[in-house]
């Protein structure tokens, strides 16, 4: 094969496959479930009253809804044998969908007494309200600093009355995006701020908060409420809902990355025959 052959093989090998290899890992969504408790590792973290103030809410995450047991393992890279897919991945989406009735359910005027949320994750999370990015700056958010602090979000003015509403979370545990970016317009999109999740030990979601809605009127009966603490199905309800967030390569992404790896080789090989 001549020079120019073998440099036009390289090339294509190496620029094409290559970078097709990068992009065959696709996300892979579980099923919704209950949350489930998490075991920690040796560097638990703080009391939840600690975080959010006053709170008796329980920490949770995603687990793997055949792992056996009420909780699983956060603390480790534990995967399925048959899969390879994570018990505890390292990303996780919460949601919390609900009706929220309005004059033409009740026939009066109606008004959210309370509407707010606290949340806290390891390692940070985006926040929506019906579809509308709610985290401040429109980036993602990571509350694991000195203090642990939970943030506090007013959503009165994102609830809409006489509509279906959803609440959603995408929680990270890995290391931050440096410089912080947007985690995009919709929870469906909202994946791809996720740019480096890994496991960090603990993986773990932290929330309180109320919706109270009432009569407009003097000493107005409540209407609607619900309780926002975080938790999971064995010792405390939530309204809750998880699902992992995993990537999966493609199949055929480790041959790419071989054609790839050969395409560079070629390339050196090439070179060393023409010193």
């Amino acid at each position: 094969m001549n020079t120019s052959k073998w440099k036009l093989t390289a090339v294509v090998l190496a620029l094409a496959c290559t970078p097709v290899s990068v992009l065959a890992s696709t996300i892979y969504y579980t099923d919704w479930g209950s949350p489930g408790t998490l075991d920690f590792s040796a560097l638990p973290p703080p009391p939840p009253d600690q975080v959010i103030p006053g709170s008796s809410a329980s920490y949770m995450w995603y687990c793997d809804q055949e792992t056996p047991g009420p909780s699983c393992d956060g603390s480790n890279n534990a995967r399925d044998p048959d899969t390879n897919i994570q018990y505890v991945p390292n990303m996780a989406q919460f949601r919390y969908n609900f009706y929220l009735p309005g004059i033409a359910d009740t026939g009066y005027p109606v008004y959210l007494n309370d509407a707010y949320l606290y949340v806290a994750a390891d390692d940070y999370f985006a926040l929506y309200v019906n579809g509308n990015l709610l985290t401040p700056n429109g980036v993602w958010l990571d509350d694991t600093g000195p203090d642990y602090l939970a943030t506090l979000f007013d959503l009165t003015s994102w609830l809409v009355t006489g509509e279906n509403n959803e609440i959603f979370i995408f929680a990270c545990d890995g290391y931050a995006p440096n410089p912080r970016v947007q985690p995009g317009a919709t929870p469906a999109g909202g994946w791809n701020g996720c740019t480096t999740p890994t496991d960090r030990l603990n993986n773990w979601l932290l929330t309180d908060g109320l919706i109270n809605l009432v009569y407009n009127t003097p000493g107005g009966d409540t209407i609607f409420s619900a309780d926002l603490a975080s938790g999971n199905a064995t010792d405390s309800p939530t309204v809750w809902q998880a699902r992992g967030v995993l990537m999966v390569p493609e199949p055929g992404t480790i041959s790419l990355s071989l054609l790839g790896a050969m395409g560079l080789m070629l390339m050196r090989v090439k070179r060393k025959g023409q010193r």
